[in-house]
């Protein structure tokens, strides 16, 4: 029966390691997989395009353009330990950019704290919308104006976050392309984030004022 134990013991302890080994390169074949399906449907390429090397590798970016403007969907962490998170980011690069900033989040906790410090959102008149997204945004009258009924119904899939800052729309979401449902939402991600870009462009050429 010592002996048993033993053996028992010893298995435990070589078995979960290489299984936990075994899983790391089984999850990262199958992200690796979902990237470059995307990165075919959407024409962008895999930037490192080999395979990483290494169980702690980070998963490559795609890189490329769509309607002429530049694309990228990588990967990054913040905190540390513990506290780590990992998110997953479209940024798209309008051709041209003004003075148009905004943001587009899921209404919820975060939201209602903002508003309780002054934060002032804008609606479109459509309940099912202004009750799922907090807008925001310098160019009020201009965005109101065109986030159409059928710009609204692309949002529905979404649970991150869309913002134009800086010269760049991105939508950002906790978590990795892990399978085949998130790709497709990424993908979908990344034609609003274009459609988004698309209206800078616009309010960059008329100068419209809020």
């Amino acid at each position: 029966m010592e002996t048993l134990s033993i053996v028992m013991m010893v298995s435990f302890f070589v078995v979960m390691p290489a299984f936990g080994i075994w899983a790391v390169i089984h999850n990262t074949r199958r992200m690796r997989a979902n990237l470059e399906r995307l990165a075919a449907d959407l024409g962008l390429r895999l930037d490192p395009p080999d395979p990483p090397r290494g169980l702690t590798a980070a998963p490559p970016a795609l890189v490329g353009s769509i309607r002429g403007k530049a694309v990228k969907i990588h990967t990054f962490s913040t905190g540390s330990g513990k506290s780590r998170t990992t998110w997953t980011a479209v940024v798209v690069t309008p051709v041209l950019t003004g003075d148009m900033t905004c943001s587009i989040t899921r209404q919820g906790f975060g939201t209602r704290v903002l508003q309780l410090f002054g934060a002032k959102e804008i609606t479109v008149g459509n309940r099912e919308f202004d009750d799922a997204w907090f807008v925001q945004t310098n160019q009020p009258d201009f965005l109101r104006a065109a986030l159409l009924p059928e710009l609204q119904q692309k949002f529905r899939p979404f649970r991150g976050a869309f913002k134009l800052e800086q010269g760049l729309v991105t939508y950002t979401e906790q978590g990795l392309i892990a399978n085949e449902a998130i790709r497709i939402r990424f993908g979908q991600a990344t034609e609003l984030a274009c459609d988004l870009a698309d209206l800078a462009e616009v309010q960059a050429r008329h100068g419209a004022k809020g």
